[in-house]
């Protein structure tokens, strides 16, 4: 919504006229993101052509400000004026006429001349003098001081490859998703679903996490998936890496059950790292789960949460340090789950993924498909700090309205994170 996340902000501006200094209205327009324009502040420089505004906008929009002249009062016949006051001719051609001495206007409109005439014209019993029109024009986008800039995940040291959210590229054929393309991440690329019948339903407002597009994968055969481009170097030749998502698990199954919200399987289509809203293993149904495997040839290892969820939105993040041999699981802003021991220790194999999924396990496979709603999707292939963790979990809560979510001591359940 254009409205929402407003900053306070300064804006210093200096008008010029002719290359002289100039008393004008400026007017300060703002660029979001999303393409909308509005308005963000308005004031007026003094003699000295200086001003400072005071802006209302969005951090990430670009701000546009406009210096507008005096405009006039449209001729009238037989209009008392004052000195001082401007004259619009009825058919303006960029001259507007400044009152020297007051008077009344005749009842017939003059024939309008320029500065080309020498001094003062009598116009009824008063004097006017024509004076040049300056069209706004438009000056930025200009820098804008912001008394609190609120974190995102851009400001991470290594900003996420793959980054999918509500305000992500995505195309909706018949309300649902065809593509959800990774236009905020840094690898680029798509995930998509050339396949009608398994592509997930495009919620449009969620009122649940604050009106924010969400994403609704059925359990049965949904997939979006990306299996060409750069995106597939997503966790190569690494020896850290990390994925966080933002997902709700509709139902609650009574078996252990493989419920994958993103994986990326290697060149040998073997799980290289992933995140599930549930586990295969004994216990593991509707418990948050990660793992995978450094060198291809490894084989697959992983922990599942402590505890079960479903029907609620929740945080969850996986963080695998190859070189320490640690997976850990968070969940909600807490460590959750942790193996100290895990796989061998080095950089993952030089290959490229065969393909990354998101809402399944398998391309075009009915198993390990998940019955979850998603609004966001973050990944690395970098190293991720307990700090910059708990700044994603304080940036989605407020983003979405899921501040409760988080833990009575995380740092950011009671205000967003800011620069």
């Amino acid at each position: 919504m254009s409205e929402e996340n407003l900053l306070a902000g300064v804006l210093q501006a200096q008008v010029r006229v002719d290359s002289l200094p100039a008393p004008r209205h400026i007017v300060a327009v703002e660029r979001q993101i999303d393409g909308t324009w509005r308005i963000a502040g308005s004031g007026t420089s003094d003699e000295s052509g200086l001003a400072e505004l005071l802006i209302q906008a969005q951090y990430q929009s670009d701000i546009y400000a406009l210096a507008i002249d005096e405009w006039g009062s449209k001729w009238e016949a037989n209009m008392v004026v004052a000195v001082g006051e401007l004259v619009r001719p009825t058919s303006f051609v960029g001259w507007l006429y400044r009152v020297t001495q007051a008077g009344t206007l005749p009842a017939s409109e003059p024939d309008w001349w320029n500065s080309a005439a020498i001094g003062p014209q009598p116009v009824g019993t008063a004097m006017l003098e024509a004076v040049r029109y300056y069209r706004p024009l438009a000056h930025g986008p200009l820098a804008v001081q912001y008394a609190d800039v609120p974190w995102t995940p851009m400001n991470l040291a290594v900003p996420p490859e793959v980054w999918l959210d509500w305000e992500s590229e995505i195309t909706d054929v018949a309300g649902r998703a065809a593509v959800w393309a990774n236009n905020k991440g840094s690898l680029g690329g798509s995930f998509g679903q050339p396949d009608s019948s398994a592509r997930p339903v495009i919620v449009a407002s969620d009122a649940s996490v604050g009106g924010k597009r969400v994403i609704a994968f059925d359990g049965l055969n949904d997939t979006l998936y990306a299996d060409s481009g750069d995106v597939l170097d997503l966790f190569r030749n690494v020896n850290k890496a990390w994925v966080y998502a933002v997902y709700k698990k509709r139902g609650e199954d009574a078996d252990p059950a493989n419920r994958a919200i993103f994986v990326a399987r290697n060149n040998a289509s073997a799980y290289r790292l992933g995140l599930a809203a549930g586990g295969v293993q004994s216990g593991g149904q509707n418990r948050p789960s990660t793992g995978g495997r450094r060198r291809d040839s490894d084989s697959y290892d992983g922990v599942n949460g402590s505890v079960q969820r479903h029907g609620v939105w929740s945080f969850a993040a996986t963080v695998a340090d190859y070189s320490a041999t640690r997976l850990r699981l968070f969940v909600d802003g807490e460590l959750d789950t942790e193996d100290a021991g895990w796989l061998t220790t080095g950089n993952t194999s030089n290959t490229p993924s065969g393909a990354i999924l998101i809402g399944s396990n398998t391309i075009g496979s009915t198993s390990d498909c998940a019955d979850v709603d998603v609004v966001a999707i973050l990944a690395g292939s970098s190293d991720i700090s307990d700090a910059d963790l708990e700044r994603i979990d304080g940036w989605v809560a407020w983003e979405l309205g899921l501040q409760s979510a988080l833990g009575e001591g995380h740092p950011y359940k009671g205000a967003r994170p800011y620069l």
